[in-house]
């Protein structure tokens, strides 16, 4: 015997709201595994590709891998002399700054 309809939506109404509160009582726990699983679930069909280029799946990841910390030394190096310079010019500035207070 299936449940009135109005019934359906209240317990899928009272589902959805205790999935919220602990997803929000959770979040900072479970954001790593979000990430994790999102990043995974939009690399695996270059992981893919790499595997019908006729590289091993272990050899496709570390490809992966290595290009992803290319990615990020190359973006940390551009980035650094910016913050250095930026922070040399604020401490050139602060005491004038503090003064101006």
């Amino acid at each position: 015997m299936a449940l009135p309809v109005r019934d359906q939506i209240k317990y899928w109404g009272i589902a959805a709201i205790a999935v919220f509160v602990v997803l929000w009582f959770l979040g900072d726990v479970m954001l790593p595994f979000v990430l994790g699983a999102a990043v995974a679930y939009f690399l695996d069909p270059v992981a893919d590709r790499l595997e019908r280029l006729g590289l091993s799946r272990a050899v496709a990841v570390a490809v992966i891998a290595a290009v992803a910390v290319l990615v990020l030394v190359i973006v940390a190096l551009l980035i650094i002399p910016s913050i250095v310079a930026q922070a040399i010019a604020l401490f050139d500035t602060a005491p004038q700054l503090a003064r101006d207070l």
